[in-house]
C-alpha cells in the first residue's frame, strides 16, 4: 500500500468516525494532538542526534579498531553508534572478519546493537534516566560478557 493510499484511508476513517459519532472523534483527535505534542521535543533530539552520527564514521572506527589495545570496548563503542538494518552490517562484519576481526568482537559489536545511544534520551523520557543509564550498562556489561564468552569458545 503506497503512503497517499494509507493516509487517504486514515482520512476516511476520520470522516466517517466523525458522521457515526462527532464526540468521540473529536477526543480521540485532541488526544492525538496531546499525544504528539509530548512526542515532539524528543523526536527532534533524537533526529539530530541520528543525522549527527553517519554509518561511515562507524564502520571506519570499526576498521582502526581490529587491532587496538582495547578492542572490545571499541566494538561495543561502535556496536552501540551503529545504525541501520542489520542486513548492512553483516556484510560489514564479513569484511572485518576477512580483515582480522575475532568472532568475539563480532559477537561483541552485535550484542551492543541493543543500545541506541540516540535513543536514550526517549528512553529517559518515558521511563527515567536512571532506568536508561542502568538498562544501558547492563547491555554494555552482556557486551562484554559476549565477548569473552565468544573469545573462549572460538579461540
Amino acid at each position: 500500500m503506497k503512503k497517499h493510499h494509507f493516509y487517504s484511508l486514515v482520512g476516511v476513517s476520520y470522516l466517517l468516525s466523525y458522521a457515526y459519532s462527532p464526540t468521540i472523534t473529536l477526543s480521540a483527535l485532541k488526544e492525538l494532538y496531546g499525544f504528539i505534542k509530548t512526542l515532539i521535543l524528543p523526536f527532534i533530539l533524537v533526529s539530530i542526534m541520528l543525522i549527527a552520527m553517519e554509518n561511515k564514521k562507524s564502520q571506519k572506527l570499526l576498521e582502526k579498531a581490529i587491532n587496538a589495545r582495547y578492542s572490545a570496548l571499541l566494538f561495543i563503542l561502535a556496536g552501540m553508534l551503529s545504525m541501520g538494518s542489520i542486513y548492512i552490517v553483516y556484510p560489514l562484519l564479513q569484511s572485518l572478519k576477512k580483515k582480522g576481526a575475532s568472532y568475539a568482537h563480532i559477537a561483541a559489536f552485535l550484542y551492543a546493537r541493543a543500545v541506541k545511544i540516540p535513543l536514550i534520551p526517549l528512553m529517559a523520557y518515558y521511563f527515567s534516566l536512571e532506568y536508561a543509564f542502568i538498562f544501558t550498562a547492563i547491555l554494555f556489561l552482556f557486551s562484554l560478557l559476549a565477548y569473552y564468552t565468544a573469545k573462549i569458545f572460538f579461540s
